[in-house]
């Protein structure tokens, strides 16, 4: 929306991304890039410049939006409206089609086919994007190893997650999830709403097409671009697009 998008402008201007001088149509070309992730050709052409141009200044205001990750994507956001919960947040990952790599990128999600993974978390309480890792290749990357790779270390002491059964290795010392021996069946509709809001995130993430469609461009860019979508959705999410609440009490 236009509140996001002016609200993206103001960050990006006072963090010393962009100078006043610089024209907002950059922004816009971005977005539409992302977005629409249509061929360049008819992109620079709705934009009424050359190739070389808007490629140039897509990419830069991506990278831009990127490195605000640190100023939008909170971990401490996670514990806005405490109550004392040991579950703060809520993990799972995501999957993004990339051209054919071989099995280390083979994703389950589609069906063998190539893919980049990344973890997700979000704020119980507080419905915010607080944690993005990645990316990962799919097929040498499962769910809960990713999780051990950093999100785990970075846990309070007897702070848990919620997650899908992906992660009961680490149940129930550092996961809840539904087939956890310790979970009492009471909590289980409860624990089910956190999940289905965490796909909610997904699909937002998906609807802008760099994320959703078969992705073209440099792997070693593609973090870049999953942050900025991320870093967005965020931004949406403040700004008059919030995710539906949720109900958790769970101090077992």
């Amino acid at each position: 929306g236009l509140l996001t998008v002016s609200k993206l402008w103001m960050l990006l201007l006072s963090f010393g991304f962009l100078n006043e001088n610089e024209d907002p149509a950059y922004l816009l070309w971005a977005l539409m890039f992302m977005k629409m992730y249509g061929t360049e050709s008819d992109m620079s052409t709705r934009a009424g410049v050359n190739p070389n141009t808007f490629r140039d200044w897509s990419w830069s205001l991506i990278n831009s939006i990127s490195d605000l990750e640190a100023e939008v994507i909170i971990f401490e956001h996670r514990k806005k409206i405490d109550k004392g919960n040991d579950c703060l947040m809520s993990v799972d990952s995501t999957d993004c089609r990339i051209p054919q790599h071989g099995r280390t990128f083979a994703s389950h999600k589609f069906k063998g086919k190539s893919g980049l993974r990344y973890e997700v978390g979000i704020g119980i309480l507080s419905g915010d994007i607080v944690w993005v890792h990645g990316p990962f290749p799919c097929g040498a990357w499962p769910d809960i190893n990713i999780f051990r790779d950093s999100l785990l270390s970075y846990l309070e002491e007897a702070e848990r997650t919620e997650a899908d059964d992906g992660y009961i290795g680490e149940s129930p010392a550092h996961v809840k999830c539904p087939k956890n021996f310790s979970n009492p069946p009471e909590n289980l509709a409860m624990q089910s709403r956190v999940r289905s809001r965490q796909e909610t995130v997904n699909k937002r993430l998906k609807q802008w097409k760099c994320l959703s469609e078969m992705y073209r461009h440099d792997l070693l860019r593609h973090g870049d671009v999953f942050r900025a979508v991320a870093v967005i959705t965020q931004l949406e999410i403040e700004n008059g697009h919030p995710l539906f609440e949720v109900e958790y009490d769970d101090k077992s």
